[in-house]
């Protein structure tokens, strides 16, 4: 699979220079994601850890469901956010600021309303929970009902934020929205560890959570307030048009958030109801995948305004080269940051949480590791049509994905408790890869022309080269055999190998190249040596 692609010419024609302004733009946004998603993944990684080794499991259990069951509200956002950043870079683009404030100011509003439905939705929750999940004791059922209704209540709170939040990103300013989140989090953590420090009930750890999220949210809508007050939420603003119009553009898109709520947001819950013992270690294999699926969204988040301003000036011929090169990219960083999960795995888990959860919940992140890294396959191809309006053309892919991943985890839960669920979402991912390849395209070819030959095999298949190193050492990770420093290191280096050699064409390394040369020189002058 080579690539005989010649490096880029000294003297850029103007649409390689319109794609070198494209991937800078994304690239300097999606840094911004990565600074966030990096502190975010510190806070996720060490919450979970010191969590299991002070609190007892049932409780333990107990936090993850509420984190989990609350968190049913964000789907409520239908990507309200992502249209937001859609509308304001297009009307950002032709300096119609009255435009942009008129989205914002009725996104909020329906998002508040969202916010109301979920306050209700997590009410009736909190009284059905011992009916869902009869696993729970009597002891600790008061607080789960009560931790449900407390965070789950500041998320629907919390809501009409991600509003002013999708003004920085259809403005491409990532980074004020990235410093924000990332000290939320960091809030978030440091209230948790406290209350758990002093030994405070579960239910005050539970109500401290939820006053961070609070917190956040206030301060998003204070900083888009102060940091661009030309884009302004205004009662004036508020008309039927413009709500039916963020609406029209979120029909389909809520399709897909519920799908999201089917695929990845049901799992946890999944397990308590079927095999409540498994709670925990199911619920930390599923942080470290999520941390997969993070990776990918903050790279590719910032080319849906991209996509949108693209689709007025160029050809879908253009963009479905765009989207082949993404996804190559995106395939890349899908099987490096999974790799260390088979090689590595069970030690990960039992320097981060301890043996017994280690134990229990090694197979688990094998196989959602594998499901996670197969979805994103698809990702950028999923983002591009969002970019450009024509989510419609491509709901069949979530739908099913959503639909068969239910479907297949209740009835493998029934019989195989926790590792059912795991199955379920495993094969529901090749359902959505396969459903988007060989239905979807052929109705987006006309706004985003893209051989699937090609995109198969420079996307998918390139890429998954890199994983032939830890396919070959699996008779030893599977049985839980340590691996000697020497052999990861070996794996290790003809992963790189693969990578630069094969995964990369020529245009990638001298890009990459250059890169590194403009790094360099801004460290030197920035630098009295």
């Amino acid at each position: 699979m080579t690539d005989s692609s010649p490096p880029a010419p000294t003297t850029v024609p103007p649409l390689q220079r319109q794609a070198a302004t494209l991937a800078g733009r994304v690239t300097a946004n999606a840094t911004a994601n990565i600074v966030r998603l990096f502190v975010a993944s510190v806070v996720t990684l060490f919450l979970p850890a010191y969590l299991a080794r002070h609190l007892q499991r049932d409780i333990f259990n107990i936090w993850a469901l509420v984190i989990q069951v609350g968190s049913f509200v964000s789907f409520l956002e239908i990507g309200i956010q992502i249209a937001v950043s859609k509308f304001v870079a297009e009307h950002h683009a032709i300096d119609d600021l009255r435009e942009a404030s008129t989205v914002l100011t009725n996104a909020a509003a329906i998002l508040a309303a969202a916010g109301l439905t979920g306050l209700v939705a997590m009410a009736v929750i909190s009284l059905s929970l011992g009916r869902f999940f009869p696993a729970i004791s009597h002891d600790l059922l008061r607080s789960a009902q009560m931790g449900v209704l407390l965070y789950g209540g500041s998320l629907s709170l919390s809501l009409p934020a991600s509003a002013f939040a999708g003004v920085f990103l259809g403005l491409q300013r990532n980074f004020p929205v990235t410093l924000l989140q990332s000290l939320g989090k960091i809030v978030f953590a440091f209230l948790v560890v406290l209350s758990v420090a002093l030994h405070a009930p579960i239910i005050a750890t539970i109500a401290l959570a939820g006053i961070a999220t609070l917190l956040t949210a206030a301060a998003q809508v204070l900083l888009t307030r102060t940091m661009v007050p030309q884009i302004h939420f205004a009662a004036e603003y508020l008309n039927r048009t413009a709500a039916r119009t963020i609406l029209s553009y979120c029909s389909y898109l809520s399709i897909w958030f519920v799908s999201m709520l089917f695929i990845s947001g049901l799992d946890t819950t999944l397990v308590a109801h079927f095999d409540f013992a498994a709670t925990a270690a199911y619920a930390i294999t599923a942080i470290l995948t999520s941390f997969i699926s993070s990776v990918q969204g903050s790279f590719l988040s910032p080319l849906i305004p991209a996509t949108s301003a693209l689709s007025k000036h160029q050809s879908p011929e253009y963009l479905g080269g765009v989207l082949t090169r993404f996804t190559r990219y995106t395939s890349l960083i899908a099987i490096l940051t999974s790799l260390p999960f088979f090689l590595v795995g069970h030690r990960l888990l039992v320097m981060w949480v301890g043996h017994p959860l280690a134990d229990q919940g090694i197979h688990f992140l094998w196989i959602l590791s594998a499901a996670v890294a197969i979805r994103q396959f698809s990702l950028t191809y999923s983002v591009m049509v969002l970019g450009l309006g024509k989510q419609k053309l491509a709901t069949i892919s979530p739908a099913a994905e959503g639909i068969v991943n239910l479907t297949c985890s209740i009835l493998l839960a029934i019989k195989y408790g926790a590792i059912g669920v795991a199955y379920g979402t495993f094969i529901g991912a090749f359902v959505g890869l396969a459903v988007h390849l060989f239905y979807s395209m052929q109705f987006t070819r006309p706004v985003l022309a893209v051989s699937r030959a090609r995109l198969v095999l420079q996307g998918f298949l390139r890429p998954s080269i890199l994983f032939l190193p830890t396919l070959l050492l699996a008779p030893y990770w599977m049985r839980l055999r340590p691996l000697s420093w020497i052999t990861l290191a070996a794996a290790g280096c003809t992963t790189v190998a693969l990578l630069f050699l094969v995964c990369l064409n020529p245009t990638d390394r001298y890009r990459l190249s250059q890169f590194a040369q403009r790094l360099r020189q801004r460290a030197l002058g920035r630098c009295p040596l």
